[in-house]
């Protein structure tokens, strides 16, 4: 008669449509995070997350310098999201600089 709530709110969010959002909302929290754990607030302010789609979050950084710092640690920073999210979601990095 009556239902788990914790199968219901999965399937409802999903029939919603805002599955995709969350996720990506999720991933990018999760991203940032790591940032802002690794890197100076002077050397992440100078960054912005602009978006998660199709497995790719989206950097825009005008100093390549920094790129390059981010570059080194991108392996790690994506394992930790991944773990966190209990799948693959996270498949690369892409940087406009």
């Amino acid at each position: 008669m009556f239902n788990n709530i914790g199968e219901l709110i999965p399937r409802s969010i999903k029939k919603v449509g805002i599955y995709q959002q969350l996720r990506s909302e999720q991933v990018e929290k999760l991203f940032r995070e790591e940032l802002e754990r690794l890197l100076t607030r002077n050397i992440f302010e100078r960054l912005k997350i602009l978006y998660f789609k199709d497995g790719v979050i989206t950097i825009a950084c005008l100093d390549e310098a920094i790129v390059d710092r981010l570059k080194i640690h991108e392996d790690d920073i994506m394992r930790k999201v991944n773990i966190v999210m209990c799948n693959n979601s996270l498949k690369s990095v892409r940087y406009l600089t």
